[in-house]
């Protein structure tokens, strides 16, 4: 059969069909606007579905960047912050041998001038018959023979081994705790000497009061009193005079005063003070005329009681410092 004839009758059919079906009815109004408002309901329903999904690739691209930047952050080698040491004292007098380091890790070096800052962080020792002054603000740290300290701050050092000095002038107001492997040693406005070696402290005040903190109990010790604070056992006191020969190396290692215009009188108390003896005047003229005489030049290098051999030398003023612990001043 031919092909051709097959598509024709085929065609004849279907358009017979179409006319015995008639036209067909428009679909009423409600029904309309149901079917175009779900049909809009699902396109809306798609659309943010599809925004959604957008949205939560942006955000799981934004968190991945997120944490490449943080391990970035912590992979990114950075410069150390600089810390500026801080200034703990100033050398004021050594004699013998002496060296200083800055840290643990450096070297330890000579000293062969005073002068030198010393910031935190820094270590001191010396060698036999030796000695060093410190500067600390109002306070005088002197460090003994066959000693080594630490200095922590301002307000702290620590006493690896052997002696160390602290003076404070009188009305300071600042405070220094001496830190030892067996407790630490807090004064309040004072002059004492700690001594510490592996098997225990002693403690020596010349003036005002110290607490000494082992960690069991602070001990309190007022002037006149020295005490021996064993590693372990209990501690003894007994009492020492403020001119008593244990204290006489501190002597050589005391900051001279300033005298040039100062009266006589300033350097007199000076120097009762540093040896621990009673100031008194043979006369009230004597005292009149301490009070009046204007003295001059320098005393770097001297010790005091070599200070007022020297000083009063030049004047009518004559000093007798005796062994009972008094300074005599009288008139020539």
């Amino acid at each position: 059969m031919n092909p051709e004839s097959n598509s024709s009758a085929t065609t004849d059919v279907i358009a017979a069909l179409m006319q015995a079906g008639g036209r067909r009815e428009t679909p009423p109004e409600d029904a309309y606007r149901t079917v175009l408002a779900a049909a809009e309901a699902a396109l809306q329903a798609k659309l943010r579905r599809r925004r959604l999904f957008r949205i939560a690739g942006a955000l799981a691209a934004a968190a991945a960047l997120g944490s490449l930047a943080v391990a970035l952050h912590y992979a990114t080698p950075r410069p150390a912050p600089s810390v500026i040491p801080v200034q703990v004292a100033k050398m004021d007098r050594f004699r013998g041998h002496v060296e200083l380091r800055e840290s643990a890790d450096e070297d330890w070096t000579a000293v062969v001038t005073s002068g030198a800052d010393l910031r935190g962080g820094s270590m001191l020792r010396t060698g036999r018959n030796s000695g060093a002054g410190l500067a600390i603000d109002q306070l005088s740290l002197r460090v003994g023979e066959d000693s080594e300290i630490g200095l922590v701050d301002p307000t702290q050092i620590r006493l690896v081994r052997g002696t160390v000095y602290v003076d404070m002038e009188p009305g300071a107001a600042n405070r220094l705790v001496v830190e030892t492997a067996l407790g630490k040693a807090i004064h309040q406005g004072t002059q004492f000497q700690l001594e510490y070696d592996r098997s225990r402290v002693l403690l020596l005040v010349r003036e005002g009061r110290v607490v000494f903190d082992r960690g069991t109990g602070p001990i309190v010790t007022a002037a006149g009193e020295s005490l021996v604070i064993p590693s372990s056992g209990e501690v003894t006191r007994s009492p020492i005079a403020p001119f008593d020969p244990s204290w006489q190396w501190t002597e050589a290692l005391a900051p001279m005063p300033d005298i040039e215009g100062k009266r006589a009188a300033e350097l007199l108390a000076w120097v009762a003070r540093q040896t621990g003896r009673e100031l008194q005047y043979v006369s009230r003229a004597a005292e009149r005329r301490a009070g009046t005489v204007i003295l001059h030049g320098s005393l770097r290098q001297l010790t005091p009681q070599e200070a007022l051999s020297v000083t009063l030398a030049t004047t009518d003023l004559e000093a007798d410092v005796q062994e009972e612990g008094r300074i005599l001043v009288s008139l020539q």
